[in-house]
């Protein structure tokens, strides 16, 4: 069922889906503001900071609307009413240089400006430091011209762009390739990525930061596993390049992939602030819990409380800061030995307040302009037009942005099944070709192996197992009775897939596994309210010590969460939790100072418990490469009980054993046989999720912890305590 409501100059279609109305049209655009006395004057909107955004069509109903955002405390000082013009200030005209406002590299301070307005009958640049309004050239669709040393500062100077159609009518438009933008306003700032000092490339000036701290060891080709190069995100003729010392950007290089350990985080919730420069004094506890990437959250500015919804694809989200402060927190990241990855929204537009939308003023039968013209509705919000040239331009540069001017190691595409096939595959070969070693992931439901071999993704985020586990739980009552609240007890099909390669992936790093949860599973938009759809994990959306139990308080719920992020660890896969998880945070999470992280439990005996856990078995991967890269096979399984052994395995590398016990009944006397294949040796703990050490209560003299253990007739005796995960190695 839909119905479409027109109000002004747009519409909306609204469809009826899971009991709840969802727009799937993106908000239209602004109406075209009438021109006065040869359009000197700028319109409101524009100077006026306490002024709210105009909205680009009508307010979507009330139950798809996003919670409000208060963006007031960035609006910029009031800027000039009245422009003068000034043809004068253009250096050359057509450019030669990309769209957007571009620091021509020369030293000159000279900015190009270019914009991609087919349907406008003429273009001009409005300069906010000087009052000018300088009119563009036409070269077929695009507008452009080289403005003069001095006539916009390479160094944040303000702009926008106005617009005058073939009938008269002038209105103002952001840049869609901007860099930072004021919220609510057309203006657009300048950035220069060259400007910024790196601290691993060398000074040019006394002025230069102090040097950057030793990088990781070279990885040869030697060290690879006999998968050749595969899992390390380099061609091998790229590998053994990097081997032999050549260094990209000044010494800075991404990590091997297999080496990812990722920390999800939402810039805005992550610290009281709120900022990228205050996220930055945080890294150190990310690194310190030994993760080795952080995944941030949509970045580029979007109107609605997470990020999904952007306005536009390459403005970073004002509240979070500037381009500076983003290239001051990678820079941050790199020299603790933290990948950055970002998470980018490409298929849709913002449903409110699109600054695409209708963007030269055409845009008939509200089919949303240049930008969104025979695009697909979304759930979220009409699609892009990928199908033009154009668009898939702006689309490759704000990937390119983020791997080239912010270095980052990597993207993590949201909702990839809504991207065209044609378009992906064009996307992930260019950014391979362009920057190779960096890693492309992907959300794809169900996850499907195809987005990795045919596709070009390098890896996809893993949904099932998260589910899998939380619903075996609260089947079997969290684990009080094993599985005799199941006659058939766990149903180990499913727990199996979870610790080894899900079916039609042939590597480690093609699968992101969270078992503890994303975003999507902890964050909540609706007041920690019961969902539908999520009823087979109880209908809420939580942090995993809620998930297994009472929270935080509760020892069975801290005991699961541990078992399960050390069986995360140990899995075939590239580990991933959300912020806060690491500190057993309860309650849910959404952008907000509520439900943001509560600092205070990193420093009480549960978090301290908790990190240590972390930091001990994140330790782990680098200790022991067969959990990086090696194949995992089950051992062991035990239905009744909840028990379930695997092994990490590849050639030239200590073998790994880890053992599951997800129920509450324990073994105290050496008498839990585990089936490990017959071979020679002895079998060596190395972790015990039930230690004291992690807030467990398995003390040496209980006869709970593992002394070496021969191997007879390829089997183990141990002893198993409850809820736990225990990982050996195989001593020889």
């Amino acid at each position: 069922m839909s119905q479409t409501l027109k109000h002004g100059c747009g519409s909306s279609t609204i469809h009826r889906s899971r009991g709840r109305d969802v727009a799937r049209v993106a908000i239209r655009g602004n109406a075209p503001v009438a021109s006065t006395s040869a359009g000197n004057n700028v319109p409101r909107a524009l100077v006026s900071p306490a002024l709210s955004l105009a909205r680009r069509g009508p307010a979507p109903p009330a139950a798809a609307a996003a919670p409000a955002i208060d963006e007031s405390s960035y609006a910029a000082p009031p800027l000039p009413q009245t422009f003068t013009h000034a043809p004068h200030l253009i250096a050359s005209a057509p450019s030669p240089h990309g769209r957007g406002a571009v620091v021509v590299p020369d030293g000159s301070g000279a900015v190009s400006v270019k914009v991609w307005a087919p349907h406008a009958a003429s273009v001009s640049v409005l300069l906010g430091d000087s009052g000018a309004e300088v009119p563009l050239h036409r070269e077929w669709d695009d507008w452009s011209a080289v403005l003069s040393p001095g006539s916009l500062s390479p160094q944040g100077g303000a702009y926008c762009f106005r617009l005058t159609t073939h009938d008269g009518h002038s209105f103002t438009r952001r840049d869609p390739y901007a860099r930072a933008t004021e919220y609510t306003s057309d203006w657009c700032y300048v950035d220069d990525p060259a400007a910024f000092q790196w601290s691993d490339r060398p000074a040019g000036s006394s002025s230069a930061s102090s040097p950057a701290p030793p990088l990781p060891p070279v990885r040869h080709l030697g060290d690879l596993d006999l998968l050749g190069s595969a899992g390390s995100g380099l061609e091998e003729e790229e590998v053994e390049l990097v081997g032999q010392g050549k260094q990209e950007q000044g010494g800075w290089r991404p990590r091997p992939f297999d080496e990812y350990i990722i920390y999800e985080c939402c810039v805005g919730s992550f610290t009281p602030e709120g900022t990228l420069a205050a996220a930055a004094e945080r890294l150190e506890h990310v690194a310190a819990a030994g993760f080795t990437a952080v995944q941030l959250m949509p970045l580029a500015e979007y109107s609605d409380v997470w990020g999904y919804n952007p306005r536009l694809l390459m403005s970073l989200h004002g509240k979070y800061g500037s381009p500076e402060d983003m290239r001051r927190f990678v820079d941050r990241a790199h020299q603790l030995g933290l990948g950055v990855i970002i998470d980018v929204v490409l298929h849709h537009g913002a449903v409110d307040g699109n600054s695409l939308w209708e963007y030269d003023g055409w845009g008939p039968d509200y089919n949303g302009g240049i930008y969104h013209e025979g695009g697909h509705d979304t759930m979220w919000g009409r699609g892009f037009a990928f199908w033009k040239r154009e668009v898939y331009d702006m689309v490759q540069a704000a990937c390119v942005m983020w791997l080239g001017d912010y270095r980052c190691d990597g993207l993590r595409f949201d909702s990839a099944n809504d991207l065209p096939r044609d378009t992906i595959q064009a996307l992930t070969y260019h950014l391979h070709e362009r920057f190779p070693g960096r890693i492309l992931t992907a959300e794809v439901t169900p996850e499907n192996p195809q987005s990795v071999h045919e596709l070009g993704f390098d890896s996809v985020w893993v949904h099932s197992g998260y589910f899998d586990i939380i619903q075996q739980h609260r089947a079997l009552g969290r684990g009080h009775h094993g599985g005799g609240d199941w006659a058939e007890g766990w149903n180990l099909p499913r727990l199996r897939t979870v610790m080894v390669l899900h079916y039609g992936f042939t590597h480690p790093t093609q699968c992101i596994k969270y078992l503890l949860g994303s975003h999507d599973q902890v964050g909540c938009h609706n007041g920690g309210a019961w969902y539908q759809d999520l009823q087979m994990i109880g209908g809420r959306k939580r942090y995993a010590v809620d998930q297994y139990g009472g929270g935080r308080g509760d020892w069975h719920a801290r005991s699961c969460s541990r078992l399960w992020w050390a069986a995360n660890v140990a899995a075939a896969g590239l580990p991933m939790c959300f912020m806060g998880t690491e500190f057993a945070q309860s309650g849910w999470w959404d952008n907000n100072s509520e439900r943001g992280l509560n600092w205070e439990h990193t420093q009480d005996e549960v978090g301290q418990h908790m990190l240590a856990l972390f930091s001990t078995v994140n330790g782990l991967r680098t200790r022991f490469p067969a959990l990086r890269r090696g194949w995992a096979n089950i051992l062991h399984e035990d239905r009744a009980n909840g028990v379930v052994a695997f092994e990490r395995v590849i050639e030239g590398e200590t073998r790994l054993v880890c053992v599951i016990n997800a129920g509450r009944k324990h073994w105290g006397a050496g008498d839990y046989g585990v089936w490990v294949g017959h071979a020679e040796g002895r079998l060596e703990e190395v972790f015990n999720s039930q230690s004291p050490l992690y807030g467990g209560n398995v003390e040496a003299p209980s006869g709970f912890s593992n002394e070496p253990r021969p191997i007879y007739d390829g089997k183990i005796w141990i002893n198993l305590p409850e809820q736990c995960t225990i990982i050996f190695q195989h001593m020889l």
